[in-house]
């Protein structure tokens, strides 16, 4: 492979639109961050110059194939997160399900969590489907959280704010804490013994789990129950 090359100056703080703008800049050809991600290369931050060829590909038309070279002539593939599917321009991608720093999902699909279901009344549930977030509930069996069931047919007997709207969700249980009794527990006394989360056990409507921050809960769906 042979083409124009360009010598790129960047530090640690660059991101990749901005070192697009530089490539472009420099080489007086247009090259986009989509050019960048296209042309088989992830962003990272480094502090160095470095090389950048690029390769006409035969049409005016089309942008160029761009190709970032080590010192010892090696073509570099920097690094971007993890995730498959994300566009974003970082390095690391961390899922707020399970708290995962350089995560390879999304929370959508986070595999560490559980897909659970909670029955509320129209008013919550157009403002969860508005906000995307459930928030804490006043008291409960294990004090003031976000109370889930296993199946859809379990929440008929344990919505106590309302019914008729079914919410599909992703919870991050983690480590949780076993009960059969009524307890009062916060997401701070729960990490403080380091837990995640509740599951109440031994109870006639089927088991019940319960968070204690919406950061843990992903809404998948809000409709009709």
């Amino acid at each position: 492979m042979s083409g124009a090359v360009h010598q790129i100056s960047y530090d640690c703080s660059t991101q990749l639109v901005e070192f697009a703008e530089c490539v472009s800049k420099v080489s007086g050809t247009r090259v986009s961050e989509e050019d960048l991600l296209l042309s088989g290369y992830r962003m990272m931050a480094l502090d160095r110059s470095v090389e950048v060829m690029l390769q006409d590909r035969g049409d005016s038309k089309e942008s160029p194939i761009v190709v970032i070279l080590y010192d010892d002539s090696d073509y570099y593939t920097a690094r971007r997160c993890k995730v498959p599917s994300c566009r974003a321009s970082h390095t690391t991608h961390r899922c707020h399900l399970c708290g995962d720093e350089d995560s390879d999902h999304l929370p959508d699909h986070c595999p560490r969590s559980t897909v659970l279901y909670h029955q509320t009344g129209h008013t919550a549930a157009m403002a969860i489907k508005a906000s995307g977030k459930m928030r804490r509930g006043l008291s409960g069996m294990a004090g003031p959280g976000i109370y889930f069931a296993e199946t859809p047919q379990h929440t008929n007997e344990k919505a106590r704010g309302g019914s008729g709207y079914m919410v599909t969700a992703r919870v991050y249980l983690g480590n949780s804490k076993h009960v059969y009794d009524p307890c009062h527990e916060t997401y701070t006394s729960l990490k403080a013994v380091g837990y995640d989360s509740v599951t109440i056990q031994g109870r006639r409507t089927g088991t019940e789990y319960v968070v204690y921050n919406w950061d843990q809960v992903k809404v998948l769906d809000v409709s009709t129950a």
